[in-house]
């Protein structure tokens, strides 16, 4: 049944970043979907030609003006038996950055 799903169901590869500087964690309050309305760490899907650090630099970036070095502290796999999808989440954490702040349209930082 497991080989099953995989090979019916779509599988998404994607990056969590969670910022950490003073005692403090960057956080997104997601406007869109999926997870709209949801506080996350920021991140995103990998593109085909990325590999998972690369591409979470690249959101951290896009989503925040913010240049991080990124560090991996975790794979997580979530199913979504509904639309038949799985996801395999990169996450990393970063101690420092560069830049300044600047929102995005994904949501709220704070």
């Amino acid at each position: 049944m497991v080989g099953e799903f995989a090979l019916a169901g779509k599988i998404m590869i994607g990056n969590v970043c969670f910022i950490r500087k003073d005692g403090k964690v960057l956080m997104l309050l997601r406007s869109k979907e999926p997870m709209k309305g949801k506080w996350t760490g920021i991140g995103g899907k990998t593109e085909f030609d990325e590999e998972p650090l690369e591409s979470c630099v690249r959101e951290v970036k896009e989503e925040t003006g913010l240049e991080i070095e990124p560090e991996l502290v975790g794979v997580i796999t979530t199913i979504n038996k509904r639309n038949n999808s799985k996801w395999l989440l990169f996450v990393y954490t970063a101690d420092d950055y560069r830049g300044e702040l600047r929102h995005g349209s994904e949501g709220i930082l704070q």
